[in-house]
């Protein structure tokens, strides 16, 4: 990808949204919704200061731009707008 955020931006692969579980159960919007605004740190701005925000590490956000890369789509998220990170 060529394609780098600048500033204390950085770019998010959203996670994909299940339609329903492994049992079959169907999954409601509302969490479908809330599924939608997290997803897998593709690119980092260069103003970056968080240690937690590392290329593959799922984050929650809040507000995003949406673009389209190579006819990929992502978002692009604010530093500030990142309310956290997924640990293992």
């Amino acid at each position: 990808m060529n394609f780098s955020p600048t500033g204390n931006r950085v770019l998010i692969e959203r996670e994909k949204i299940e339609e329903k579980t492994a049992g079959g159960v169907y999954i409601p919007d509302t969490h479908k919704k809330e599924a939608a605004t997290q997803g897998r740190i593709v690119a980092i701005g260069n103003d970056v200061t968080c240690d937690l925000f590392k290329l593959g590490n799922v984050a929650m956000f809040i507000q995003s731009y949406e673009v389209k890369i190579e006819g990929k789509e992502y978002v692009v998220v604010n530093g500030d707008d990142i309310l956290g990170i997924y640990t293992k």
